[in-house]
């Protein structure tokens, strides 16, 4: 198992690139997010792709993540500055 060491908002398991917990509820039904997402889906294992940056967000997208449970996704820090502009270009 890896480690995950924390930094602030920032989780790094061992050997990986760092990465950023961000809510699904901040990203926006029908929009192309220009980053990747990533999942945690073993323990405390690392993120792995769930989604390559300029790939939709649909419905069936945010309802599949729902219905596994996912409050959160991962963004790797090295992609902070496109989340930032997304989000701003993106709030109700």
């Amino acid at each position: 198992m890896d480690s995950v060491m924390r930094q602030g908002s920032t989780l790094a398991w061992g050997g990986s690139m760092p990465f950023r917990r961000i809510p699904i509820a901040s990203l926006r039904q029908d929009t192309i997010p220009p980053f990747d997402l990533y999942l945690q889906t073993v323990g405390e294992q690392a993120p792995v792709l769930y989604r390559e940056k300029n790939l939709p967000v649909t419905a069936s997208v945010l309802s599949t993540l729902a219905d596994q449970r996912h409050e959160y996704v991962f963004l790797a820090t090295s992609q902070d500055s496109e989340y930032l502009r997304y989000v701003e270009e993106n709030l109700d």
